[in-house]
């Protein structure tokens, strides 16, 4: 089946738009992206320009190529023609510019389940003291940094998972069903999390069906 995006200006609760000049670069744009696997194209024509200070909602029913187009930006899938700029400039997929410029957390769990909390912290953030204690405390991660992913909940691994995915302050956050397996309350921190990175000046594209999280974004992009 044939996607394509529908483009929605409007903020998703009508309201709020993020301030920006007429010199403003995005961050984070895409142009006319193809895809196919086979003979079934996933994505056609795409194009996006994802601004500082903006959170915008990609929406789809699923297998609408959601995913794909996040694999696609974060480098992971080459497009099968098209181009992806981040803040203006074309970055090769798996070098370290493009990993200082963008944070991908995907739907499957990235974490290594043999390593400690601890230990994947560090792997994910290049720092052997990981990362903050402020970090630690606001996911409520203080008591399990010895313990082994594979122990803990899906809902604990999906916290773990969005800290050591973004713990490095990237401009753009690219962020694939980011609350999924949370409880109300960590649904709510998360969502504060997003909301002070994009208040700070940065990206986030976050595809999701939680409709808290739609009316949180400045627009909705439909697939």
């Amino acid at each position: 089946m044939d996607s394509r995006a529908v483009k929605s200006e409007m903020g998703a609760d009508g309201g709020r738009q993020p301030e920006r000049s007429g010199l403003s670069v995005p961050l984070l744009e895409a142009r006319g992206l193809c895809r196919s696997f086979g003979r079934k194209r996933v994505l056609e024509d795409f194009s996006l320009q994802l601004f500082p200070g903006e959170m915008a909602a990609l929406s789809g029913a699923n297998g609408s190529g959601k995913s794909t187009l996040m694999k696609l930006l974060a480098g992971l899938l080459k497009p099968d023609r098209g181009e992806i700029l981040y803040g203006g400039k074309a970055i090769p997929p798996g070098s370290a510019a493009l990993s200082r410029m963008l944070a991908y957390l995907p739907q499957e769990n990235p974490l290594m389940p043999g390593l400690s909390v601890r230990d994947n912290l560090a792997l994910f953030s290049g720092r052997r003291e990981g990362v903050s204690e402020e970090f630690i405390r606001a996911f409520a991660l203080e008591g399990l940094m010895q313990v082994r992913v594979k122990k803990l909940s899906g809902g604990m691994q999906r916290r773990v998972a969005f800290l050591a995915s973004c713990c490095m302050g990237q401009p753009v956050f690219l962020l694939d069903e980011p609350t999924a397996s949370l409880d109300l309350e960590q649904k709510a921190v998360m969502r504060g999390w997003m909301k002070k990175h994009r208040d700070r000046g940065g990206a986030l594209l976050v595809a999701t069906h939680d409709e808290k999280e739609i009316a949180a974004c400045d627009r909705v992009i439909r697939l």
